[in-house]
């Protein structure tokens, strides 16, 4: 069962958002006072105790909060347990040495000085209903705009303040059971159409480059997204030079908003070609630490953490792969750009200019974001080609889908300017 998440946002009245700030903060007071008591135990080496201390913030709060302040400290107890978990990771020595596990925070805005206002509200104590959010212990009637999208049985709800956007968002979990795409309401998760497996090369000026073993290829264009960020970082800088942190978080909200936006929406009509072409499991390059790679200048850092953020893509890209029925397999990319398709070889220069690789040995060119797809398709396995080495080649009829958008025909010669 696909478990997801809507998040819609909150149009409600003056009076209607007093009260929600109001009852936030006293949420936010229970939070805190769960976590300090956990973190006196865990500071003190004598072992938290969940169950005392949701009981005392229960009781506490109960006439308030109702059966939602066990929520509260139900939340505080998941959030403890990962870091435990991480703790117990870090000591076997299976996480890298730049992750640090460190004990929970207070919800607490620091520059303000004030408590972070959220609501939590158990599964069975508010109810969707006409374009409105029932919460039924405290009588708020909260209309909301926007479209929910998923239907099944719905989980604790969340209710956060944005202090950039200034508004306040609605964050409701499903067990999916069906979801509208295009106005049609299907359900999740699909049968996959065939058997045929891809794989996925992220990169930077082609987004993404997807290679099907049947040789049907896409290219997603990324340019778009360095036109945006190039804009975004000039407005920056200049909010920055004049001191308005304000205006700073509000452009960087909306750039990453825009960036999300693009990269999701590209991500999901590709997967809907994907299915449609028979796909039932996709490999996806995986550039592990990349960004704690060093000797990076910083025009490469910049597009690294700001155009190519690997790892949240990944995450889109598994919960896309669960939602169509395929298998989601990370592959690592080490040489996967300059293993040639054809050949089988290594050609360390076999990149000449940006977006191409030429193979010298049987003088072809093509597109170098494929190469990398096929690669990442083939790694570890050694298909059937034209080369007698047998290693992660591919047969000449595929040249054609491994040259992409090139329209080089045979070998030419291929020039390379420099500035």
């Amino acid at each position: 069962m696909l478990t997801r998440t809507c998040k819609v946002r909150l149009a409600v009245d003056e009076e209607t958002e007093r009260k929600l700030f109001r009852l936030g903060d006293i949420f936010a007071k229970c939070w805190n006072e769960v976590n300090y008591l956990r973190r006196q135990q865990f500071l003190n080496e004598v072992g938290v105790d969940f169950r005392l201390t949701e009981k005392i913030v229960y009781y506490k709060y109960k006439s308030v909060l109702k059966v939602n302040a066990q929520q509260v400290a139900r939340k505080n107890a998941e959030a403890w347990k990962s870091f435990f978990k991480n703790l117990k990771l870090k000591k076997e020595g299976k996480l890298p040495s730049f992750i640090i596990p460190k004990p929970l925070g207070y919800k607490k805005n620091r520059e303000k000085n004030k408590r972070q206002p959220f609501l939590l509200i158990r599964c069975d104590r508010y109810e969707i209903k006409d374009g409105y959010i029932y919460l039924k212990d405290f009588k708020l009637k909260l209309r909301y705009k926007g479209r929910i999208h998923l239907r099944g049985k719905q989980g604790r709800l969340e209710i956060h303040y944005d202090e950039v956007r200034r508004r306040g968002y609605a964050h409701i979990p499903f067990k999916v059971e069906e979801k509208i795409v295009r106005n049609d309401w299907r359900k999740v998760p699909l049968t996959p159409l065939g058997n045929k497996r891809a794989g996925i090369d992220l990169e930077v000026n082609n987004l993404f480059a997807v290679f099907v073993e049947d040789g049907t290829t896409f290219l997603v264009s990324g340019r778009p997204l360095k036109a945006e960020a190039f804009y975004w970082r000039k407005k920056i800088a200049e909010a920055q030079l004049e001191g308005d942190m304000e205006r700073v978080r509000k452009y960087y909200v909306i750039w990453r908003s825009r960036w999300e936006h693009y990269v999701r929406s590209n991500l999901r009509e590709l997967f809907e070609k994907l299915y449609l072409s028979g796909v039932s499991k996709v490999k996806v390059g995986y550039p592990k630490y990349i960004a704690k790679e060093p000797n990076k200048n910083a025009k490469v850092s910049f597009k690294i953490t700001n155009l190519w953020s690997y790892r949240k893509i990944h995450q889109w890209i598994k919960d896309l792969c669960e939602e169509y029925g395929m298998e989601y397999i990370p592959v690592e990319e080490r040489y996967t750009s300059k293993i040639c398709p054809l050949c089988g070889e290594v050609h360390e220069n076999g990149r000449k200019c940006r977006g191409l690789f030429v193979c010298p040995v049987k003088k072809k060119a093509m597109n170098a974001d494929l190469v990398g797809a096929f690669n990442i398709l083939h790694n570890g396995e050694s298909p059937q080609g034209d080369s007698p080495n047998g290693r992660k080649t591919a047969p000449l009829t595929l040249l054609p889908a491994l040259t992409g958008a090139l329209a080089l025909q045979g070998w030419e010669e291929v020039r390379c300017t420099t500035s």
